[in-house]
């Protein structure tokens, strides 16, 4: 039900995915029965599943963020024991900045200045992570949306339970990039998906 990114070019991204995956043995995760707009899916917050719109996140009665995280990790994962959000006062921001290289700055490069860091209590108390980059959604940056697309995203209950740290850079617009999108299609240039 998609009608920003018609479901034909993901398919077509799946296969491009897969040519490189088939390689070490890796698989991919899709699900095409789900009748959502193009959104973050949930299955506790957010729009209708039918809606497009902002937060660009929809209830649609699914825990993607527990189906992605699984597959990821093999099925080994505890069920999530806190709350949807995870904990608070686990999410830090960071500055970005200090990651630009040379003379670019956060306009030129599209990222905001400022990212986020979501670290489970476990690793607060020394324990070993694992680490899982989060990259949101155009129309999620913060300049729009704030962190609700960390907040609702479903994400932090099963890190904070399966000690994950989630870092989650955040792009902004810029004249190439007005939606604040992170560069999956090469509007960067044709070295995108090794920049």
């Amino acid at each position: 039900k998609d009608t920003v990114v018609h479901p034909g070019v993901v398919k077509k991204l799946e296969e491009y995915y897969e040519h490189f995956l088939s390689r070490t043995g890796g698989s991919l995760l899709t699900d095409y029965e789900i009748p959502s707009e193009h959104a973050w899916i949930t299955d506790f917050f957010g729009n209708d599943c039918s809606v497009l719109g902002d937060p660009y996140i929809s209830n649609c009665h699914y825990d993607m963020a527990g189906a992605m995280l699984q597959h990821l990790y093999n099925n080994t994962l505890s069920a999530p024991t806190v709350p949807y959000g995870g904990l608070p006062e686990n999410l830090l921001s960071l500055n970005q900045l200090e990651f630009f290289p040379g003379l670019w700055t956060s306009e030129t490069i599209s990222l905001h200045d400022i990212g986020y860091v979501y670290v489970p209590t476990a690793r607060q108390q020394q324990a070993l992570c694992r680490l899982f980059v989060m990259l949101h959604g155009c129309l999620m940056y913060p300049d729009k949306i704030g962190t609700t697309s960390l907040n609702h995203s479903g994400l932090h209950r099963w890190a904070e339970t399966n000690n994950i740290i989630v870092l989650w850079p955040q792009a902004r617009t810029n004249a190439l990039n007005p939606n604040g999108c992170f560069d999956w299609w090469g509007f960067t240039g044709p070295e995108y998906a090794s920049n």
